[in-house]
């Protein structure tokens, strides 16, 4: 009885991610148009982040060094797509 419990917990064990791996596989296409949604909502982002940034250091503050990386990052990826 004892083995069977070790056998039952050890399936268990691997079950859930084998489960998941396998959903990534045989969900592949709807997963990359996931991805390509959250792309395009974050490119419409770009110029709204731009135009806050720009109205902030007009106001004679600084942007955020998080919100400046964000969208210095986002930049950088929209022209390197650009030019593919």
């Amino acid at each position: 009885m004892e083995i069977a419990t070790c056998v039952l917990q050890i399936v268990n064990m691997f079950l859930e991610p084998i489960t998941r791996q396998l959903g990534y596989l045989f969900k592949c296409g709807e997963k990359v148009e996931e991805l390509r949604n959250e792309n395009e909502r974050l490119k419409v982002q770009i110029p709204d982040l731009e135009a806050n940034i720009e109205a902030v250091e007009r106001s004679g503050k600084a942007a955020t060094g998080e919100a400046q990386q964000w969208f210095n990052r986002a930049l950088e990826n929209w022209n390197v797509k650009q030019m593919k």
